[in-house]
């Protein structure tokens, strides 16, 4: 019974030591997105000549309305050349 439980040890030692591995890997690359999150500070400003300002001097974040806007005059122009027709779309 003991020869037949000795060839399993170094194997189970691998497979823990691949789990081990594998759960500090899998940490690791789930807290790094915190850490650098907690590091970022909202005043950095790359330039000293932007400090000072009562309102911040960035851009706020935007929609996608004129994106929306775009597409939807490309869309319209594109419909709008198919179904010209054919015999009539030049100058007479």
């Amino acid at each position: 019974m003991m020869a037949q439980m000795m060839p399993r040890l170094p194997i189970l030692r691998r497979c823990y030591t691949v789990s081990i591995a594998t759960l500090v890997l899998t940490t690791i690359t789930l807290l790094a997105p915190l850490v650098a999150r907690a590091a970022d500070d909202e005043n950095v400003y790359p330039d000293a000549r932007l400090e000072g300002y009562k309102d911040s001097p960035w851009f706020k974040e935007g929609g996608v309305g004129g994106t929306i806007t775009f597409l939807l005059i490309l869309m319209a122009i594109t419909f709008g050349v198919m179904f010209i027709n054919a015999k009539r779309s030049h100058l007479d």
